[in-house]
């Protein structure tokens, strides 16, 4: 992260136990279509929507600056505590940062090998992606 106008980056994420069972495969699929077409995309701007927990690098001087209020972070008098890497993303934006995406970064993550877990993590992002669309 050489340019000082660049807060975020995420690089490619994988399902580590992707060969598990068939929703194991399609979540990999889903993970390289999001990073190598729709942030890649999104990179193009400047403007990654989401640098991805497991595989997101920070500047640190602009974490410093943006550290209060991710810190007080709330949702209709509630605190917050799910999306914190979209949340993250949006503040860096907010103030100015550029986010990118690295493809050559690659991370390996565990993914939900059945329907029910699949659908609660789903909805949580579904709701995190809601109440930062209204920052």
């Amino acid at each position: 992260m050489h340019d000082p106008e660049i807060g975020a980056a995420m690089g490619q994420l994988i399902a580590s136990n992707r060969s598990q069972t068939w929703l194991t495969r399609l979540i990999d699929m889903e993970y390289w279509l999001a990073c190598n077409e729709e942030r890649a995309a999104q990179a193009r701007f400047g403007a990654v929507m989401c640098c991805c927990g497991p595989c997101a690098m920070y500047r640190r001087s602009a974490l410093a600056l943006l550290l209060d209020q991710y810190e007080a972070q709330f949702f209709r008098g509630k605190p917050s505590d799910f999306g914190e890497d979209r949340h993250l993303t949006i503040l860096m934006l907010k103030a100015g940062f550029r986010t990118e995406y690295v493809p050559n970064a690659i991370a390996a993550t565990v993914v939900p090998h059945s329907l029910r877990p699949y659908l609660r993590q789903q909805l949580r992002w579904a709701r995190s992606t809601f109440r930062d669309t209204f920052l």
